[in-house]
């Protein structure tokens, strides 16, 4: 997946801001309320991704929409971060704010999803069944 250069900019900058302090911030917000997590699961760099969650990063942290890094790895479509998220302790049924999509919902819901993303959602004890986006997964595959 490409991402523009002011995404890969900002994030660069922001990722600059974080570390030159040892990481005692590694959880600070931008104005979208993104951690530095957020923004390198979603370029897909997986071993910022690794370094950040050893530093201490949230991996449950939401941003002012509550999408958090498991869902950004989703919509990145980076199973790799998806896995490593999981292994980490990410919620696999936190739910967005305004329509409560769950990172399973999500991967249902964009095209192109891996299956295996979905596989490794589910595997992870994603709830199939649960009522959120005004359906449920196993309507959103249809």
């Amino acid at each position: 997946m490409k991402f523009s250069k002011e995404k890969r900019e900002s994030f660069s900058k922001f990722f600059k801001e974080v570390s030159s302090n040892g990481f005692k911030n590694i959880n600070k917000r931008n104005e979208e309320g993104e951690t530095i997590l957020h923004q390198a699961v979603e370029i897909s760099d997986y071993k910022t991704v690794r370094l950040l969650i050893k530093k201490g990063a949230e991996v449950n942290a939401r941003d002012k929409n509550g999408y958090t890094p498991l869902h950004c790895a989703v919509f990145a479509k980076s199973l790799e971060n998806v896995k490593v998220l999981l292994r980490e302790g990410a919620e696999v049924n936190a739910t967005q704010y305004v329509s409560g999509c769950t990172p399973l919902h999500s991967a249902c819901k964009i095209g192109g999803a891996k299956v295996e993303i979905i596989k490794e959602l589910v595997k992870a004890g994603a709830e199939v069944n649960q009522l959120r986006c005004n359906t449920n997964v196993l309507h959103l595959g249809k």
